[in-house]
């Protein structure tokens, strides 16, 4: 809160990234907070504890100037004991995205396709209507259809992509194992591995590992912005032509 009224009185705008590691081992928090003891209740504690923060966040932050000009998002990484007890536990996955704008410069929804979290920037960028290039992996999942909708999901191990029901699983020493997975009541049924499917499996975590290597995965360039903007001219001109 500090921070944001420092640059909120300079007449900057400001973008925060704020990481809360409460529903983590060791399960510590400040005392007095909850009716719960610090880290004596673990996980249950933990997650009480998160609640209780968040919600004293928003309600601190609504007394603020700048509460109705700010977007709030809310996300987590992964469910606990998401490592699972075989391959990757999809469900153990299936994390919330809040997006809250107090001022209403959004609209509202509820969003049902399958995301992932790289779907989160290219959509709330669509919901305030900008236009813009970039190197996103993701996509706006407003204005794809839901049949198109995937997610890759991983841990320090094994690395998945599930679309369309199909889940593909990556894993140590060159192996991969297919699955039929289904949404309503988390079955996992080994289905005969596809080679297309592995590839793309393969292609969108060695792709962003490559161009994170290689210093790749930056803003584009003058010349790449240039070059955006002039095709999509071309884009538009084309499509006034047509109609």
């Amino acid at each position: 809160m500090r921070e944001a009224d420092k640059v909120h009185t300079k007449g900057n705008p400001f973008f925060f990234f704020v990481m809360t590691t409460s529903n983590h081992r060791p399960f510590t928090f400040p005392p007095g907070r909850i009716d719960l003891p610090s880290k004596t209740s673990e996980r249950r504690g933990g997650i009480k504890y998160s609640d209780y923060a968040i919600s004293k966040f928003i309600r601190d932050a609504s007394s603020k100037p700048w509460f109705k000009h700010t977007v709030f998002v809310i996300v987590a990484d992964h469910c606990a004991s998401s490592a699972g007890k075989a391959e990757l536990t999809v469900e153990n996955y299936h994390i919330p995205l809040i997006i809250y704008a107090p001022g209403g410069q959004l609209p509202t929804g509820h969003i049902k396709a399958i995301t992932s979290q790289m779907d989160f920037a290219p959509t709330l960028l669509g919901l305030l209507n900008w236009s813009y290039p970039s190197r996103f992996f993701g996509h706006d999942v407003r204005s794809t259809s839901p049949d198109e909708g995937h997610a890759i999901i991983g841990n320090y191990q094994k690395r998945g992509h599930i679309e369309e029901g199909n889940f593909i699983v990556l894993k140590t020493v060159r192996k991969s194992v297919a699955y039929r997975y289904d949404f309503a009541s988390h079955s996992m049924i080994n289905i005969p591995l596809d080679a297309e499917r592995i590839t793309e499996t393969i292609s969108y975590y060695q792709v962003a590992s490559y161009l994170f290597k290689h210093g790749l995965y930056n803003a584009l360039t003058t010349d790449e912005f240039a070059d955006y903007m002039k095709q999509g001219r071309k884009i538009a001109a084309k499509s006034r032509s047509t109609e």
